[in-house]
């Protein structure tokens, strides 16, 4: 997870007025009609480390889809089967499939082993698009408090349109205390499907 300065949950460094200026920055603050809230960013994972093989192909990671109680900048938690809410005082410093969408580009890009790597409108001479369906990623408290990241994942073959393979990412992490502890938990989930999903990518294309 990344915040403003600090390892770990880092705390916010702009309150007020000013987080009206910086309020789409890596993190901060920002003003709502019910006060300030914090905002949080998701982490890139090192995943060059981690994955064995690479790709020269260039890949297009397309924006996840996801219901709308999921596509939004608020914090999701389950509390039940059938009830969502959110998390109170932090969000997303963007909405999460846009967030998403830039942390997997970054890994992707900063891993080394992709010929090229971007999104919509970058200008790539694509070979194959990730397309990534967010079933849930939030925080789940209906047995204990857990992190929880579920993605559907397929890859497409642009020069014919034919998915190359799909699968299922689904990790969960023991969640701390407060907003905080919920986003730490949420960001570990999120880079152990990003590492799970990018070796899967490279023995697949």
């Amino acid at each position: 997870m990344r915040n403003a300065g600090t390892s770990g949950a880092r705390k916010p460094l702009v309150k007020g007025l000013l987080s009206a200026i910086v309020g789409l920055l890596v993190a901060g603050c920002a003003v709502t009609g019910g006060g300030v809230v914090d905002l949080y960013d998701l982490s890139a994972p090192d995943v060059g480390s981690s994955a064995r093989g690479g790709t020269r192909a260039q890949i297009l990671v397309t924006e996840p889809i996801a219901v709308q109680a999921l596509n939004t900048n608020r914090i999701a938690v389950r509390t039940g089967s059938s009830t969502l809410g959110y998390i109170g005082g932090g969000q997303w410093a963007d909405s999460l499939p846009k967030l998403i969408q830039a942390r997997l580009v970054e890994s992707f890009e900063q891993s080394g082993r992709i010929g090229a790597v971007g999104r919509p409108g970058e200008g790539l001479s694509i070979n194959y698009s990730i397309r990534v369906n967010v079933r849930f990623f939030g925080l789940n408290t209906e047995r204990g408090r857990e992190a929880r990241v579920d993605f559907g994942v397929k890859i497409l073959n642009e020069s014919n349109g034919r998915v190359v393979a799909s699968k299922s990412f689904v990790n969960a992490v023991p969640a701390g205390e407060g907003t905080e502890g919920a986003v730490e938990a949420l960001d570990a989930a999120f880079n152990a499907v990003t590492r799970d999903l990018t070796q899967w990518m490279f023995a697949k294309i």
